[in-house]
């Protein structure tokens, strides 16, 4: 992005943090009430678990211990 920016005079139309929360907020919102899999059925399709909750779970429990 650096070139980008240095080359073409590139500028980012929100800062990361900025649209992650207006994504992360839209899911939220969408999902509530309703099995994620039906609004995101493209990230439903992966062929692993992409929120495994034991391994963060388990993860958490060790840094606390």
């Amino acid at each position: 992005m650096g070139r980008a920016q240095a080359e073409l005079g590139y500028r980012e139309a929100a800062s990361y943090a900025d649209a992650l929360a207006g994504s992360l907020a839209w899911v939220v919102e969408a999902c509530s009430g309703r099995d994620w899999r039906e609004v995101l059925p493209d990230l439903a399709s992966y062929p692993h678990d992409l929120f495994d909750y034991g391994a963060e779970d388990a993860y958490l429990a060790g840094a606390q211990a």
